[in-house]
Order: C-alpha cells, then structure tokens, then sequence
C-alpha cells in the first residue's frame, strides 16, 4: 500500500491537487520521506474527529489504498481473518459519510479486506474464505496487488493529461528500500525485504515497465492521429515514416527548496539527489515523407 500511495499522491501533486495522507501516526514517517503531508488518526479515533478533517480540508475526492475497512462481522480483519481491531485506526469512517458530503471516492485492494469492496460483498463471501468489508466506494479498482493497481491509476492519469506522472521503476525500488530501512516487511513473507507480498523486485519491475510502454503507446498513437489530421486539412498525406526520435529534452534536480537545471548548472561540488528529485522531460519525433 505505501508505494501505491506515495505514488499516486505524488501523481495528483503534479496535476495541481494537494493531497493528503491519513494514516496511522506508526506509518507517518513512510510518507514524510516523500515530503507528503500526512495527518495521523489513533485507533480511538471517533466519527467526530473525522467530520472535523473532511471540514477541515474540504476534499473533491477520496482514495484508498490498501486500507483495512469495518466488515460484516463488525471488525477489522486482515486477509487471515485475524482481528486487527486494536491496531487499526477507523479511518473507513471518511468512507462511510463521503456521500452525506458529496465527496466521489475511489478504493484499491487486493484482498477483500479493504475499504471499496463493500461492493463486492456478497460474491467475496460467496466465493471467498474471509468475511468482506462492507464499505463500498464509488469506484472499485481490484489488482493482484493494491501497489499496482495505484500505479496503474497514476498511468491512466498520464493518459489523460498527456503529463507523465508515473515514476520510472529505479525511484519505486529507492522508494521500497526506504520503507524496509524504516521497518516495513513484506506483507506475505514477512521478510525484510524491498518485496511487494511475496512478488519480487524482478515482477514489480515488469509491471511498472508495461505501465510506461502503455503510456508511451498512448501517446504515440495519438501524435500519429493528430499529424494525419493536420496533414488531411492541409490537402496533403503522410507518407512512409522516415524515423523516430525518442530522447530526454531537459532533466530537472529538486534538492533543498533549489531548483537545477542540468543543462545549466555548473558547480564545484555536486549535490546529493535521490531518484525522487529529479524530474525528466521526454520529446518524441516523427518524421514521414
């Protein structure tokens, strides 16, 4: 769930939105590291305190990733079906009055547990050896892990915004070993290390790359589209296509509230960059006769 979110939440900054993370205080730091802004809730937490966040912050919308919601037995439960009750703060609550407010929400999950599949109910009961969540979401987003299913939001997203927002597959793998520093295992072996519920590094890499092959595609096929309407209303045709040039027009560093230029920059001492503060910009070229 937290690179799902860190990347989605850093998707919806770049499309000009302010997202904000609720989590439990224990899990804050996995998200402060993106320089997120998070707001931790406790187990304790009452319906109150989660109407004074929606009115607080006025959300046009919810997401949730890989959040443990209240099922039909009135408990919160992991995919085990052992009760998490005492750990789990009740942050399904903003789920549940999102409609009285008018807030459209979204839910990712993978297990049945999770807020969303509320809407799924009755065929994971049916179908399933667990006891479901009943808190439905407006849109349900079901994946073989809720990670991709978060990335494979992000890559639609650059889809529509023709912005590329889905991070390349090195700054994901930094991001999972951050988590493992600060003490996250993997959900299904519970070993310490940067792996995803039992996939390995090799299968998340596959699966980020599909993604961007996805946008590119997308995106080269609608140059295509645009250049032939261009040429038609100009009373010509495109001919045989002569090359393609795909490269990186300028790479941008973010460090320290300082903004670098690569093409620009000249220093006597190089500054330390993570992979999540350097931004590219790609051009693609099409050449027909």
């Amino acid at each position: 769930g937290p690179a799902g979110t860190a990347v989605l939440a850093g998707a919806l900054k770049g499309l000009g939105f302010q997202p904000v993370i609720i989590t439990d205080a224990a899990y804050a730091k996995l998200f402060t590291i993106r320089n997120l802004t998070v707001v931790s809730a406790e187990v304790g937490d009452s319906e109150a305190y989660f109407r004074r966040l929606i009115a607080e912050y006025q959300p046009s919308g919810m997401i949730s990733i890989e959040r443990c919601g209240i099922n039909l037995r009135e408990d919160y439960e992991n995919m085990r079906g052992i009760s998490i009750r005492e750990h789990n703060a009740p942050v399904d609550l903003l789920f549940c009055m999102a409609e009285e407010f008018g807030i459209r929400t979204v839910g990712v999950g993978d297990g049945g547990n999770e807020i969303g599949m509320g809407c799924l109910a009755s065929v994971i009961q049916r179908e399933l050896s667990l006891v479901p969540c009943r808190v439905p979401v407006d849109q349900l987003v079901i994946a073989s892990v809720s990670n991709w299913g978060a990335y494979g939001i992000t890559a639609y997203l650059s889809i529509l915004s023709r912005m590329h927002l889905l991070p390349e597959y090195p700054e994901i793998a930094s991001y999972l070993v951050q988590t493992v520093d600060i003490g996250s295992v993997d959900g299904v072996t519970h070993e310490r290390v940067p792996h995803v519920d039992g996939f390995t590094e090799e299968v998340e890499q596959e699966i980020v790359e599909a993604l961007q092959d996805e946008v590119l595609r997308d995106a080269t096929e609608t140059a295509m589209r645009r250049a032939k309407i261009i040429t038609e209303t100009a009373g010509a045709s495109l001919g045989k296509l002569l090359s393609v040039t795909y490269a990186w027009r300028n790479i941008y560093f973010e460090r320290e509230e300082r903004s670098y230029l690569a093409s620009t920059v000249a220093c006597y001492e190089a500054p330390t960059f993570k992979p999540q503060d350097i931004e590219v910009e790609e051009d693609i070229t099409f050449t027909w006769e």
